[in-house]
């Protein structure tokens, strides 16, 4: 197994990329040991899923250089040619991270991160002080 590879834990689906990983669809039940590792073939119109790694990879040769990655969210489709502008584009599916605290949407989850320990120190300081800044 490639240790560069990520898993689904729903369906134990394996991902080149992190950002794959929302792709991820299927239930929690249990399945055989022979089915558990999967590839999905990003390639627009094809709809293989290698059971390794190396298969997926012999799969991929299939389609010709430059590969071609589409966007498999249902009423997207759009196709890239380079994996950078892929994986940026899903973020464009994903959720905005919202901050608990105070409800503000963030762009990033690393942009929240950064926020949350500001907004933790707001409210220590509120209560602390007995006082709030919202009139």
């Amino acid at each position: 197994m490639n240790g560069n590879t990520k898993e689904c834990n729903n369906d134990n689906k394996h991902f080149l990329d992190s950002s794959n990983i929302h792709y991820c669809r299927g239930n929690t039940n249990e399945r055989s040991e022979t089915d558990k590792r999967s590839y999905e073939c990003l390639y627009p119109g094809c709809a293989v899923i290698a059971k390794s790694y190396k298969e997926y990879i012999t799969h991929r040769k299939t389609h010709g250089q430059p590969f071609i990655y589409e966007c498999k969210v249902p009423g997207c489709g759009r196709t890239f040619h380079h994996d950078s502008s892929f994986r940026s584009h899903k973020q464009t599916h994903e959720p905005k991270p919202q901050c608990e605290g105070c409800g503000k949407f963030f762009a990033t989850r690393i942009t929240l991160q950064h926020h949350k320990k500001i907004c933790k120190t707001k409210s220590q300081n509120e209560t602390q002080f007995g006082h709030s800044s919202q009139a």
